[in-house]
């Protein structure tokens, strides 16, 4: 899904309830319903160049979600329920202005890779805050700095820096 006549998704998308891997990509939409939970066998959720600024408490319920992706968008906070996510294995949620990341990740024993490029989180006062929510089997990948901008190429099409950096 994507695109700029895309603003919003549906309610209706709780009624693929088959639906394995949603990637929602370089469109103005800023929320996802609640009925996203009823996605029940999904298992990748991916979602770049948006202005989401929050992810429903009830992603938690994605019993069979392993990838999640979050980037260049504007996701401030992490719902405390991602700690529900028991066959999480990649959380990516690079180029977002986060502050803080919930409580309850270090439990998190599926999860092997997390990548936190260009995110602030500046309630968090130093890089050990961040190693320490994570247990220590966690690859992590994290640099506070600052997102390059986009390019265009000749066609004037827009291309961000999204590159796999997933250790397999």
């Amino acid at each position: 899904m994507g695109g700029d006549n895309l603003t919003a998704i549906s309610p209706r998308i709780g009624e693929l309830t088959s639906l394995k891997t949603l990637i929602i990509e370089d469109a103005p939409i800023d929320a996802l319903p609640s009925e996203i939970a009823e996605l029940s066998e999904l298992e990748t959720l991916t979602v770049f160049d948006t202005n989401l600024a929050e992810i429903p408490d009830e992603i938690g319920r994605l019993k069979h979600l392993t990838s999640l992706t979050v980037t260049g968008s504007a996701l401030s906070t992490i719902p405390p329920t991602i700690k529900n996510l028991d066959k999480l294995e990649v959380l990516t949620l690079s180029e977002n202005p986060l502050k803080f990341l919930p409580d309850g990740l270090r439990n998190m024993e599926s999860l092997e890779f997390v990548e936190l490029d260009y995110v602030p989180l500046t309630d968090m006062q130093n890089d050990e805050d961040v190693w320490d929510t994570f247990n220590e089997n966690v690859a992590i990948r994290f640099f506070r700095g600052t997102a390059p901008e986009p390019t265009h190429d000749a066609g004037g099409h827009h291309h961000d820096h999204h590159e796999s950096s997933y250790p397999f």
